[in-house]
């Protein structure tokens, strides 16, 4: 009988979905879960999805199972989280997200799915983190990192993924680190400096994974 009744129920839902009504949901205290639409049973059109607690999680566009078009999220506290837009289910031109207090703390540019253009990063307090820019994906021209209070932390400049980022202490006093980099991750040296510019410490790098240290610290250049 059980089975009867779910097969039933199932079809129902088709139904609805095939004449476009939104198939609902709910959770258990009896708030909307989601609002779903379908067509010729695939997701197609506005759909929804809520927290238990009744506020918006996230909307999107589907054309036949496929994103498109502009989306939303939300924190569970009702502030937006992210604003963005598909174009055949990857992220296509800005996408911004913000934290729970509602503040933008980092925006983002993309190409059918591949990040191309400006990037933004802010703290929390909303003073800007990271400024820099990406080509096909990868790192590409001058990158700059800043401490909350305003002062540089340090300094890149990429090619396509490969370049040096020089960082400094908090306040921008003495020059702290130079790293090396190919294809968006730690490659070669990493070198560290005491206050005095002496060299302090040598980790070493390969496509981006930690593979010990250089003893021979007194031959090398402070590049500074």
């Amino acid at each position: 009988m059980n089975k009867i009744y779910f097969s039933l129920l199932f079809i129902l839902l088709l139904s609805c979905a095939d004449k476009d009504d939104a198939v609902k949901s709910y959770w258990d205290n009896g708030n909307l879960k989601s609002e779903l639409r379908y067509k010729e049973g695939k997701l197609d059109g506005l759909c929804r999805w809520y927290y238990n607690n009744g506020k918006p999680e996230m909307e999107v566009i589907y054309n036949m199972n496929v994103l498109e078009g502009p989306g939303k999220r939300w924190h569970e506290n009702g502030n937006i989280e992210s604003v963005f837009y598909y174009k055949n289910n990857v992220f296509d031109s800005i996408v911004e997200w913000y934290n729970v207090s509602g503040v933008l703390v980092k925006r983002e540019n993309y190409v059918d799915g591949v990040l191309n253009g400006l990037f933004n990063q802010w703290y929390d307090s909303g003073k800007i983190f990271i400024e820099g820019e990406y080509l096909d994906g990868m790192m590409h021209g001058s990158w700059l990192m800043y401490y909350e209070d305003g002062s540089i932390g340090s300094n890149s400049v990429f090619d396509r993924g490969t370049g040096v980022q020089r960082g400094f202490a908090d306040g921008g006093s003495y020059l702290r680190s130079v790293i090396y980099y190919k294809d968006n991750v730690k490659h070669g040296r990493e070198i560290h400096y005491n206050i005095k510019g002496e060299v302090e410490e040598v980790l070493l790098w390969e496509n981006g994974e930690y593979v010990g240290t250089d003893s021979n610290i007194s031959d090398l250049e402070k590049n500074k």
